[in-house]
């Protein structure tokens, strides 16, 4: 990747593995806040997200995916890591405690 150093140089640096999977199609977070990745999945199916428990979202996650998965299989592997309940509930997913 590339980007303007502080002095206004350009410079270029290795994409991190989490850049270069997004660019891959995939979802790939490790060791990742459950908030950084409900925004992402959030952005990426244009819908909103609800969290009963704040302190869910303060979990940090491994979680990998392909971006070409609905909705509901993303959330149905998140269910599986057992760390909270996802539904999806009139268009918006639902975080609770499982």
């Amino acid at each position: 990747q590339a980007f303007l150093n502080k002095e206004g140089k350009l410079q270029l640096e290795k994409a991190s593995d989490t850049q270069s999977k997004w660019a891959e199609g995939e979802f790939a977070f490790d060791n990742k806040e459950l908030m950084e990745i409900m925004i992402e999945i959030a952005s990426w199916y244009n819908i909103s997200v609800a969290c009963q428990h704040s302190h869910l979202l303060e979990e940090r996650i491994y979680f990998r995916m392909s971006r070409e998965r609905s909705i509901d299989e993303v959330l149905e592997v998140l269910n599986d890591l057992g760390v909270a309940k996802f539904i999806m509930k009139s268009g918006q997913i639902m975080i609770t405690n499982k």
